[in-house]
């Protein structure tokens, strides 16, 4: 197996690579999976990708700059904010503006906020800077921004801030022919994903170190990023 790495945020380059055929399995944000199928059935085609497994329900927090310190997220809607995003089609952001439409009955587009783009390792350096006034992204960026006192956490999915049961932000997908192709091999990849997400169960503990390597971060962020 080879693991091909990309940017916070870069769904749209992933899917596209996926669909290319240059990768038999994505892992990513979920809107681009739905955007891509959608455009291919209305060019008269048939959707190309499947999402074969989700995770990461109530991923998404918005983390504000300390100089924010609003009771209600009303507080905070009318007032030109600069909120950095990984990329124009977040999951995060998907997820925000799906709470604002359901939950508080408004239309994204009337909210004053500026949504910019921005890699997840810069948002942090960012916040503390001033040059935004905070963003919307999963962990272990909060925690950053919390241990180098760079910003507070305003609201989190996972708490039921943005809505009850929010929906996987991470999907992994493939191409329905490859599955079709090379069905007994997608089914050991997968066998193998679940057996791993049961060792992780039984000892979340263990594989701190192992995250920590794998993501470039201290333990230390990672053990609190858990918590």
């Amino acid at each position: 197996m080879v693991e091909i790495r990309f940017k916070s945020g870069q769904t749209v380059e992933g899917v596209e690579q996926l669909w290319r055929g240059n990768l038999d399995f994505y892992m990513g944000g979920a809107p681009e999976v739905a955007r891509l199928n959608s455009r291919m059935i209305e060019s008269g085609k048939p959707a190309p990708l499947a999402a074969v497994s989700g995770a990461n329900p109530g991923h998404t927090s918005l983390v504000l700059s300390n100089k924010l310190q609003p009771k209600r997220i009303e507080d905070l809607l009318k007032q030109p904010l600069r909120i950095a995003v990984s990329s124009l089609s977040s999951v995060h952001l998907a997820l925000f503006r799906s709470y604002l439409i359901t939950e508080k009955k408004l239309d994204p587009k009337t909210i004053a906020w500026r949504f910019m783009g921005m890699d997840g390792s810069l948002m942090v350096p960012a916040l503390l800077t001033g040059q935004i006034d905070g963003f919307l992204h999963s962990e272990p960026t909060p925690t950053i921004a919390i241990v180098n006192k760079a910003g507070h956490l305003f609201m989190q999915a996972a708490r039921g801030d943005m809505g009850p049961n929010p929906p996987p932000a991470t999907l992994m997908a493939s191409r329905r022919e490859f599955i079709d192709r090379r069905n007994e091999l997608a089914k050991r990849f997968m066998r193998a994903i679940f057996d791993a997400n049961d060792e992780y169960a039984k000892a979340p503990e263990k594989m701190t170190p192992l995250i920590a390597e794998w993501s470039g971060q201290d333990e230390t962020i990672v053990r609190q990023a858990r918590a």
